[in-house]
C-alpha cells in the first residue's frame, strides 16, 4: 500500500469513529425511547434485509457469538419483534424471522435515526450529500465483496 493511500485510510477511520461516536450516543437514546438498543436495532435490520436466517447466520452477521446472538434475539422474541422455531430437518438448527410488530419497531426507530441524521446533512449542499450516499454505498458493496470473498476462502483473507 502506498504512503498516500495509508494516510488517507487513516484519515478516514479517524473520520469513520467520530461519526460512529456521535451516531451511537444518539441513537442509544433513540432506541431506548422505543424500548431497544443497537445490537437488537442491529439485529432487527439484518432480519428485515435478510428474511428468515439462522442463528448462526445472525451471529455471523453481528460479528459476535452464538451465546450473545442468542441473548439478543431472546430479548427480540419476549418482545414479539421476531419469532425463532428449531428447524424441521435438524433440531439443532434454529431459524429467526422478524415479526410484523419487529418491522414496524425497526421502522419507528429508521424514522427517527433518519430525522436525526437530517439534521447533519442540512448543511451539506444537495450535490455533496448525493455524492457522498454514492460514495458510502459504493464502500458498503466493497466491503460486502471482501466479506464474501473471505467466506469463500479464508486461507486468502487472513
Amino acid at each position: 500500500m502506498d504512503d498516500e493511500l495509508n494516510r488517507e485510510a487513516r484519515e478516514l477511520l479517524v473520520q469513520i469513529r467520530r461519526v460512529r461516536i456521535g451516531y451511537a450516543g444518539r441513537m442509544t437514546r433513540i432506541l431506548e425511547g422505543l424500548g431497544t438498543n443497537i445490537p437488537q436495532y442491529t439485529a432487527l435490520a439484518i432480519l428485515e434485509e435478510k428474511g428468515e436466517i439462522t442463528m448462526g447466520t445472525l451471529a455471523d452477521a453481528l460479528g459476535i457469538t452464538m451465546g450473545a446472538v442468542t441473548n439478543i434475539v431472546d430479548r427480540l422474541v419476549e418482545g414479539g419483534w421476531a419469532t425463532r422455531e428449531r428447524g424441521t430437518d435438524d433440531r439443532r438448527v434454529v431459524w429467526v424471522k422478524i415479526s410484523e410488530a419487529g418491522r414496524q419497531a425497526l421502522e419507528k426507530a429508521v424514522s427517527a435515526g433518519a430525522d436525526y441524521v437530517a439534521t447533519w446533512l442540512e448543511g451539506v449542499s444537495p450535490a455533496e450529500r448525493r455524492a457522498f450516499i454514492d460514495m458510502y454505498r459504493r464502500i458498503a458493496e466493497l466491503i460486502a465483496a471482501t466479506a464474501a470473498k473471505a467466506r469463500t476462502n479464508p486461507a486468502r483473507s487472513a
